[in-house]
């Protein structure tokens, strides 16, 4: 079990100072976040308590499968979306200092466009309303430094596990991916 280290978007993997550390493994992370640190209360709590330490652990864990998931499929989005945008690079986190955040950044092959994106997580399916508080949310957000907004085409990503029947109507530059659609990609 090695974890896997990780780099912001557009930064050289040998030089850069800012790095972060994670366990790659979903269930290695699991147990190591959640019950190695808190084993001999989990061993002598009643049922009650160990469904609040779940239902309090357990999202942020999905989540950030989910983001994982996610980027792993940007690549891959082409085989699903012929209007994608792509083919994509490899997509990245990308993050600076205390401020700025995307869960997902990657460049076109052609290199004529950058998607940015983020990966939303709930339980359920996601309503038109909430889709179009997200995508204004993701469109106001700042963009890099580095996205060349005069050469380069912005291309916004919001992936959610479960769309609406009704998909809304959203800007030609807007990818809504799901579940169904990372799945897709990362079969195989």
């Amino acid at each position: 079990m090695e974890p896997s280290r990780r780099n912001p978007f557009g930064t050289s993997e040998k030089s850069s100072k800012k790095v972060l550390y994670k366990i790659a493994d979903p269930f290695f992370r699991f147990w190591f976040q959640v019950l190695a640190a808190r084993r001999s209360l989990i061993i002598g709590a009643s049922d009650s308590v160990r469904k609040e330490i779940l239902k309090r652990f357990l999202p942020p864990l999905f989540s950030a499968t989910w983001e994982d998931l996610a980027r792993q499929a940007v690549p891959l989005l082409n085989k699903s979306l012929k209007n994608s945008g792509g083919p994509w690079q490899s997509a990245q986190r990308f993050w600076h200092g205390q401020g700025l955040e995307w869960d997902m950044v990657a460049r076109s092959v052609d290199k004529k466009r950058l998607l940015v994106g983020e990966a939303k997580c709930h339980d359920r399916e996601a309503s038109a309303a909430f889709i179009h508080k997200a995508v204004a949310s993701l469109m106001a957000k700042e963009l890099p430094s580095f996205a060349r907004a005069d050469t380069e085409t912005i291309v916004y990503l919001l992936l959610i596990p479960k769309l609406p029947r009704r998909k809304p109507v959203l800007p030609s530059n807007i990818l809504l991916v799901d579940a169904k659609i990372v799945m897709y990609c990362l079969r195989d």
